[in-house]
């Protein structure tokens, strides 16, 4: 976007926007939408909340395809306006910019769009596929959408911090939501009339409701906040991303869903691989698992009493004084970090000091290892029975029917029916936002107790195992596209750009997560908006230097 003195240049001068001025306006009203009012729009309380969020994502959406639309005719009669009266139009064509800029994850995300397409040109419920299985709403518009989203985020960001801002801002401000829904606060009224002991007062918190939704957006939009506190100088600036922070852990911890503290212990043990590279980058992590323990630590001296979610009782098996250990031992880390580079002792603490090759390294291989270990225990669980009753015969380390909340029964059952459909719908899928329809047609039961009794799926509870279905074997293919191209060409950059970092973090939580989740309205178009976010920093910059110019 034109700094102050450009644009002062141009009043003076009286000059117009040119039309790339004009894509950044509109991306950035675009995006503050998106990541700032649409997570925490909301009309009437819990009342039809995800309907709300469906069509408020939809004609915002839709309005800024309008405005993209128009823009692009209108610049694009421009140009050829001035090449017929044999003028230099004011602005370059857009073809050899994109062809200089585009990377693997562009080619990847529209593949995906372009799939979607096929699965829906080629499915046999083309009518719940178009708008999606209801309630859920993501078939075959909401695709597109998304895809637009991200293009629109790629190509018309301006590489501000805006981004950041409007994402981490919007999050912190639900994460203190939904501390003070699960400690009985609550401010809104968001709750008045609903039984104390209801499943509408244990399950929806925040703006966001349902505490399977609330959960992917929390761990998407999570990296953000930790890039901006990671990267920012100024102490007190740092502080305040600091206390945001520590609130965003807390709504993690606290809103009920598994998947989410799953996310975030990766991400614990993923940091290091990223931060173990400079003394500053070492006292910022060393500060982010000081936040996580001291939590733990403050509401188990103070034995703070929360309103849990049904059948799920995870805060109180953790109440222990013994946090107080690592939390003491990494206060007294972070002070004396800080201390040491306040005081300047030798090249302490100075930017980008590197640690020791060796340090990085092993902190490097660390997560792998991790990884490598957790992986070998859950497989030998499954071979030996005994081994498994050695470690407590605990539901989760064995994959049975039961095994996470009945998804064991669900993925089972999903796998066979699919696989035992014809080639069409293997290679195709039954259609976008179609696994509903498809489980209710076909029969299908899923033998569970207790809430889920009887129930009916729209999803998988598996986002990899519902594309599958959804859009066949080559549809899943492209998916994982995405997060493989996204993975590859961030990782390329992560020393150069936190957008890498962030856009690196960003695939990981949302990955984990959506293994045992959905996609859904509240995450799923901001996961791709944060791609096209972070892909900005991608572009080849000399080659596209070369296309303005030609």
């Amino acid at each position: 976007m034109a700094n102050r003195k450009e644009k002062e240049k141009k009043k003076n001068t009286g000059e117009k926007l040119t039309m790339k001025e004009l894509f950044f306006y509109v991306t950035t009203a675009y995006l503050f939408m998106m990541l700032t009012v649409f997570p925490l729009y909301v009309r009437k309380g819990f009342v039809y909340i995800a309907a709300y969020k469906i069509v408020f994502f939809r004609n915002i959406s839709l309005l800024f395809l309008g405005i993209t639309l128009i823009l692009s005719v209108v610049f694009l009669a421009g140009s050829f306006s001035g090449k017929k009266k044999g003028t230099k139009p004011d602005n370059v064509s857009p073809f050899p910019y994109l062809k200089a800029t585009l990377v693997p994850l562009d080619y990847a995300v529209l593949l995906y769009g372009l799939w979607n397409v096929v699965s829906f040109l080629a499915c046999d419920m083309k009518g719940d596929a178009i708008r999606g299985f209801g309630g859920w709403e993501m078939g075959l518009v909401v695709q597109g959408l998304m895809v637009f989203g991200y293009f629109l985020s790629r190509f018309g960001y301006d590489k501000s911090k805006s981004a950041w801002f409007f994402g981490a801002g919007a999050l912190i401000a639900e994460s203190i939501l939904v501390v003070l829904h699960r400690t009985g606060n609550d401010p809104f009224g968001f709750y008045k009339g609903m039984d104390w002991f209801e499943w509408s007062r244990r399950n929806l918190l925040g703006t966001i409701g349902n505490i399977n939704w609330l959960c992917g957006y929390l761990v998407c939009v999570l990296p953000m906040v930790i890039v901006l506190y990671v990267n920012t100088k100024k102490w007190y600036s740092r502080l305040l991303w600091g206390i945001g922070m520590y609130f965003c852990f807390a709504a993690i911890f606290l809103q009920g869903s598994r998947s989410g503290v799953l996310a975030l212990v990766v991400l614990m043990l993923v940091l290091p691989a990223f931060l173990f590279d400079t003394i500053p980058h070492l006292t910022r992590y060393v500060e982010i698992l000081f936040s996580v323990f001291i939590f733990w630590a403050q509401m188990s001296v103070f034995r703070v009493d929360l309103i849990e979610p049904m059948s799920i009782h995870t805060p109180q098996t953790v109440y222990s004084y013994l946090w107080l250990i690592p939390a003491g031992i990494f206060g007294v880390a972070v002070f004396v970090l800080n201390f040491l580079a306040l005081k300047g002792t030798g090249k302490f603490g100075k930017e980008n000091e590197p640690l020791p090759k060796w340090v990085s390294r092993i902190f490097q291989i660390l997560p792998l290892l991790c990884f490598g270990m957790v992986l070998l225990v859950f497989i030998m669980c499954q071979c030996s029975d005994s081994f498994w009753q050695m470690l407590g015969s605990r539901g989760i380390l064995k994959f049975t029917d039961e095994w996470g909340s009945y998804r064991g029964i669900l993925w089972k059952v999903s796998l066979k029916e699919f696989f035992s459909g014809s080639f069409k719908e293997i290679l195709f899928g039954v259609g976008p936002d179609c696994y509903g329809p498809w489980y209710m047609e076909r029969g299908l039961a899923v033998h569970s107790q207790g809430y889920f009794e009887e129930a009916v799926y729209s999803n998988a509870h598996n986002e990899w195992i519902t594309a599958m279905i959804q859009t066949g074997i080559p549809g899943l293919l492209v998916y994982l596209g995405v997060f493989v191209t996204g993975v590859l060409t961030f990782a390329k950059r992560i020393q150069r750009h936190p957008a890498a970092f962030t856009g690196v973090l960003v695939i990981l939580m949302y990955g984990i997560n959506q293994t045992f989740s959905f996609q859904h309205i509240c995450v799923t178009p901001i996961f791709f908006i944060i791609l096209g976010v972070c892909g900005k920093c991608l572009g080849r910059e000399e080659n596209r230097n070369i296309a303005e110019k030609s």
